[in-house]
């Protein structure tokens, strides 16, 4: 649980360092050096996105299946899984604790 909240709490601020970056480069035009860390900050969701599409491909028979495929080879999907791990970094640094927090205060009884 500690190790999990601290791996998270840094990937916290490294995703608003990451962010805050982005933002001071589009707004002094360095159009390259924005486009390498747009980049670089997608390229582990990529590591994610072959295998998701590799396994769709084998599953899908029906047309309805296809569609769902089709549309997971869109940059959509790369949208997704970035608010996927944010949306797992809040629940890690902030739901997680508290829950831990709240069961030490009850001593278990919730």
């Amino acid at each position: 649980m500690i190790f999990s909240f601290s791996l998270e709490t840094i990937a916290l601020f490294d995703l608003g360092g990451d962010v805050m970056f982005i933002i001071v480069l589009w707004q002094t035009h360095h159009i390259m050096w924005f486009t390498l860390s747009i980049f670089t900050i997608l390229a582990p969701l990529y590591v994610c996105y072959v295998p998701l599409i590799s396994v769709q491909r084998m599953k899908s028979k029906s047309d309805s299946s296809k569609l769902i495929t089709f549309s997971a080879f869109t940059p959509l999907i790369l949208i997704y899984l970035l608010l996927l791990d944010i949306f797992y970094i809040f629940i890690q640094t902030l739901i997680n604790p508290l829950v831990f927090l709240i069961s030490i205060i009850s001593m278990g009884r919730i």
